[in-house]
């Protein structure tokens, strides 16, 4: 390869890389005190970390104890009613097929609800009236 055209490639890899490197916000701590599901993913009771991507959309749930033990899933937003907060952060579940499967998250002061993508094997979350 021409030192030219090496200079080149070298260029598209430097600029390439922002691009894929994933960066990670840390949102929030929280103990479950049960074994649950995220997605097709079941992990035991403990500490863990939820972490966001810059857009909010992406989600890794990871064990505090276990760092290996992670999973990343895709959300979307439900928006509350206009100048609503969530009042505390919160994670919801429900109990489908004797399992704990996890649905939202709800940050402290967020005026919105993230609502976990999941296959069909399991139930949609039925808000009450």
């Amino acid at each position: 390869m021409k030192p030219k055209n090496l200079g080149y490639a070298f260029l598209v890899v430097l600029l390439t890389l922002p691009a894929l490197a994933q960066h990670w916000l840390t949102r929030t701590e929280v103990n479950v005190p049960f074994d649950f599901v995220v997605g097709d993913v079941a992990l035991p009771a403990g500490e863990y970390q939820i972490s966001s991507d810059k857009s909010g959309k992406l989600f890794q749930i990871q064990n505090a104890d276990d760092p290996r033990q992670i999973v990343t899933v895709f959300s979307s937003n439900i928006m509350l009613e206009p100048y609503s907060h969530q009042p505390t952060t919160k994670l919801v579940f429900v109990v489908d097929q004797g399992r704990h499967v996890l649905h939202q998250i709800r940050f402290e002061s967020d005026d919105h609800t993230h609502d976990i993508m999941h296959g069909d094997n399991v139930a949609e979350l039925v808000e009450p009236d």
